[in-house]
């Protein structure tokens, strides 16, 4: 092992060992001479989102049904410093897949430090959960630049925490995802990522202001990440912008750029069948992208050409104490070079969405 492998895996253990540490000191706080049964009744919550679709691609007429997820959680907290997440998806395009599994320990009202397999602090269109999307499909910033999730270890601060504004900052050490989620590797994933939500009183705006960077190896080469995105909303109007770049180390590939501009209004009704009815548009846009895997000769291939899509769309929803329903209809136009090779798939589409989360 080199000098320079060895010093990167002593930082890691001395990165998880001083969590600890920050746990165990805080919780040694806690205790009184004599030790006293702690007044506290664990809370278990039981989550799940079913979106089912249908699209037809209006290049070919070509149409599918698909139960795009079926995704099911449970959490809650067994202490007052401790609380767990495990969640499921059945059918994530017709495949089930593990997506966390995770503990986080509070040992202080400011730090939390989550253990196991979570997603990988970056973006804030990975962070989005389906049944918060305001699109049918997610954005080529989520989709293709920002979403992983890995185990490893994290920790947050939110050393400001107030009414008019809040501050949190997180830090990531996972792995890389090169041999599998938990495969052996002397490389790692680092990200951190850093939010601010201002509220100012009395105009009814709320501001958020999100930067993020990540570092990963997914195969030959390391690939750096950076990320910036901006939301606002104001009564019955939401918008965000946000742009995600990728560096590939040794010029293997040229930088990737992802970037999007939303916008969401509603409003909302008296009725019992229909609680808001909302409209939505979107543009994003894709250059040339290599997920960063070699092919057979060593060399980064472009997986997906450059591309632009525009989006509209309208959702009517209804919101009761059991769950909340949103019916979608959503028509995405995509804009390609000349000569530019892509799948049907890939094409413009009408898509008509059902959205259910209890």
């Amino acid at each position: 092992m080199s000098q320079s492998s060895f010093l990167r895996h002593i930082t890691i253990a001395l990165a998880a060992l001083s969590g600890l540490c920050c746990f165990t000191a805080a919780a040694a706080d806690n205790d009184s001479a004599e030790p006293k049964a702690l007044e506290f009744s664990p809370a278990f919550k039981f989550h799940g989102t079913l979106r089912g679709r249908y699209e037809v691609l209006t290049d070919n007429g070509d149409g599918r049904f698909q139960v795009r997820n079926a995704r099911l959680s449970l959490g809650g907290d067994v202490a007052p410093w401790i609380s767990y997440l495990t969640q499921v998806d059945i059918s994530d395009n017709s495949t089930f897949k593990f997506l966390d599994g995770y503990v986080t320990l509070k040992p202080s009202k400011v730090i939390d430090i989550v253990v196991g397999q979570s997603r990988v602090s970056f973006s804030n269109e990975s962070f989005l959960a389906p049944h918060t999307y305001i699109f049918a499909n997610r954005s080529f910033v989520s989709k293709d630049l920002g979403s992983k999730r890995r185990p490893g270890i994290k920790a947050r601060i939110r050393p400001l925490n107030h009414g008019a504004s809040d501050l949190a900052i997180e830090a990531n050490i996972a792995n890389s995802g090169a041999h599998g989620a938990s495969g052996w590797s002397n490389h790692y994933t680092y990200a951190a990522r850093a939010t601010l939500n201002k509220y100012i009183a009395g105009a009814g705006h709320n501001i958020i202001a999100e930067v993020g960077f990540q570092s990963i190896h997914p195969d030959i080469v390391r690939i750096n990440c950076y990320d910036a995105a901006l939301q606002w909303r104001f009564d019955d109007l939401y918008t965000k912008a946000e742009i995600t770049h990728w560096r590939y180390s040794h010029d293997a590939h040229p930088a990737a750029t992802a970037y999007l501009v939303e916008a969401d209004y509603g409003r909302n009704l008296k009725s019992n069948a229909i609680s808001r009815i909302s409209a939505q548009t979107r543009f994003d846009a894709l250059t040339d992208f290599s997920t960063g895997v070699a092919d057979d000769s060593g060399a980064l291939v472009t997986d997906k050409c450059a591309r632009k899509r525009l989006t509209i769309g309208a959702t009517a929803t209804n919101i009761n104490k059991y769950c909340r329903t949103d019916l979608r209809l959503n028509y995405e136009h995509y804009f390609y070079g000349y000569n530019a090779a892509y799948s049907a798939a890939d094409g413009s589409k009408v898509t008509i969405e059902l959205v259910v989360h209890f």
